[in-house]
């Protein structure tokens, strides 16, 4: 499907990787876009520079929708197919890591808003939506800790997740309590957002970024994991003593 322009947005890129999910939802998807562009529409969350929508209750997929426009300039923030890229090696290689959850991606458009003065970009991957609460919302009291929540079982399975992805030359670098969600049913930690993700090469350190306006340091995913897990184990004792 070429040539597909919406709300003055003219398509300049795709990849489809799962042919069946392509077809079920393309169309809804780019209704979705045009009412985002247009008025707004249902938000699951947001990060620096995107938003993760839905477009019906019931629904298994999502849409995430980056924009150049992003909050911290000094980030790299990749692109929807790049993002896609490293969520998709993602989902294979922890694939059979019992107990980690990453969504899998189904497919991306990049479109482009070119006037005279100014060149707009619009990045959009479609991708499962998962049935889990990330520890942002529950760190806020705006979701309910999942009753199938275990501290030490959840630790234990983001690390053997993250360590997975370290033996294949993969770095998050954003595992904020935004990214790190808890599955309603089994309590299993699911990682979402490469938006910033890397691959290392050589003796390069992933969580340094060299551009003109210097070097962008990023915290490790490791130091990460040992903050999400101190603040839910604050939260805990906390909640226990009310």
């Amino acid at each position: 499907m070429e040539g597909i322009k919406i709300g003055g947005f003219e398509e300049k890129n795709e990849k489809i990787r799962d042919q069946e999910n392509y077809e079920h939802t393309k169309f809804e998807v780019f209704n979705l876009l045009q009412k985002f562009i247009e008025e707004g529409t249902r938000k699951i969350g947001s990060g620096l520079s995107a938003e993760v929508h839905y477009y019906g209750e019931g629904e298994t997929v999502c849409v995430k929708i980056i924009s150049d426009k992003t909050l911290d300039p000094t980030r790299k923030i990749n692109s929807s197919i790049e993002e896609a890229d490293f969520q998709e090696k993602a989902f294979y290689l922890i694939e059979d890591v019992e107990g980690v959850i990453v969504p899998k991606p189904y497919f991306e458009y990049e479109f482009k808003n070119e006037t005279e003065d100014t060149t707009e970009e619009l990045n959009v991957m479609c991708m499962e939506r998962l049935s889990a609460v990330s520890l942002e919302e529950v760190l806020d009291y705006k979701k309910d800790l999942p009753t199938s929540f275990n501290l030490e079982y959840f630790f234990n399975n983001l690390k053997k997740g993250i360590e997975r992805l370290h033996e294949n030359n993969i770095h998050h670098r954003d595992l904020r309590p935004g990214n790190v969600m808890v599955d309603l049913e089994t309590g299993n930690p699911c990682i979402i957002d490469f938006g910033l993700s890397v691959e290392s090469v050589g003796e390069d350190d992933p969580y340094k970024d060299f551009g003109v306006d210097g070097v962008k340091v990023y915290p490790s995913d490791e130091s990460e994991m040992r903050k999400l897990r101190q603040l839910m184990m604050k939260f805990i004792s906390e909640k226990n003593k009310s």
